[in-house]
């Protein structure tokens, strides 16, 4: 459907369409196993459009859950998914300072510490994930953050001693 939309509307479209209409295929090609082409269509949107919440989150969450080739040994595995790692903490922070009071840009907000403090939490940095939740919660509290929180706390406490 997007590519016949494409086909059908290309050069009528005005920007806000056309970036809402890469959005919306970058992320389906994401959800179907074409991840690579959906993040080049991503960075390039976001070359366009800074400030794209949707696509940083998208950015984020791909980089967040992506891993190197099997074929690849142990030492480079580590530092590739630590460089894919590293690439989607970048994108979780823009999404964090991203400024207004719209929903969109609130829940982005919210979506993109828990995002970071998930995979903080995944790398056993949980001091960090901890304060992102934190932050997480002063914006709009939730329930089922705050168990998480509670955990993670917890966890700090047993490490400690």
């Amino acid at each position: 459907v997007i590519t016949a939309i494409n086909k059908a509307y290309k050069g009528k479209l005005d920007k806000d369409d056309e970036i809402d209409l890469l959005s919306l295929s970058s992320e389906i090609n994401i959800s179907l196993g074409h991840g690579e082409e959906a993040s080049k269509n991503l960075e390039a949107l976001l070359q366009r459009d800074p400030f794209n919440a949707r696509a940083l989150l998208s950015l984020a969450r791909y980089y967040s859950y992506l891993d190197p080739a099997d074929s690849v040994s142990d030492i480079e595995f580590k530092t590739m998914k630590g460089r894919y790692e590293q690439t989607a903490i970048i994108y979780f922070e823009r999404a964090q300072d991203l400024e207004g009071d719209e929903d969109i840009v609130v829940m982005s907000r919210v979506r993109a510490y828990i995002g970071e403090a998930q995979l903080r939490v995944k790398r056993r940095e949980l001091k960090e994930a901890a304060d992102l939740l934190a932050n997480a919660q002063t914006i709009q509290y939730q329930e089922n953050i705050e168990t998480y929180l509670d955990q993670i706390r917890q966890a700090l406490k047993n490490r400690r001693g």
